[in-house]
């Protein structure tokens, strides 16, 4: 019994989520991989203004993994629904293709009338390895 627990601990060990590279405070994972991992801080509500505020995002090539090859945050309100930023739905664009191991934006933020839940964010990452992510997430406080 007591082998059998060893081993659950360790699996579940083996399949949490690394801190390393990331400093301390709260973080939101929004994608972990072996060649690349994705996290945003706490989306808020700013209290002088009520715009909806992410302080930071980043993507970042674990040690010993290929190097950053290109990141980009696309804010766009999707009035249609499509989960596709069209041109006049795209309120701020953030885009680096620079090698790097790690690359973080910082102060990303919705108008204050982000309430009605059409805002949303594209992610896409890719490393000189080949991998690659993209991903559309709802631009909403997080609770």
């Amino acid at each position: 019994m007591r082998t059998a627990l060893v081993i659950l601990c360790a699996s579940l060990a083996a399949c949490s989520v690394s801190r390393e590279g990331w400093g301390r405070g709260r973080f939101i994972v929004v994608v972990e991989s072996i060649p690349l991992q994705v996290r945003r801080s706490t989306i808020r509500v700013e209290d002088t203004n009520g715009e909806l505020v992410m302080n930071w995002i980043g993507a970042r090539a674990p040690v010993g993994e290929p190097l950053l090859s290109g990141f980009s945050v696309t804010l766009f309100d999707d009035a249609n629904g499509d989960n596709v930023p069209q041109s006049n739905e795209v309120l701020s664009y953030r885009s680096n293709v620079e090698r790097s191991e790690k690359i973080l934006f910082s102060d990303i933020r919705a108008p204050a009338d982000s309430a009605k839940g059409s805002w949303k964010f594209l992610v896409a990452a890719q490393t000189l390895g080949g991998g690659s992510f993209s991903s559309v997430v709802a631009f909403r406080e997080d609770r």
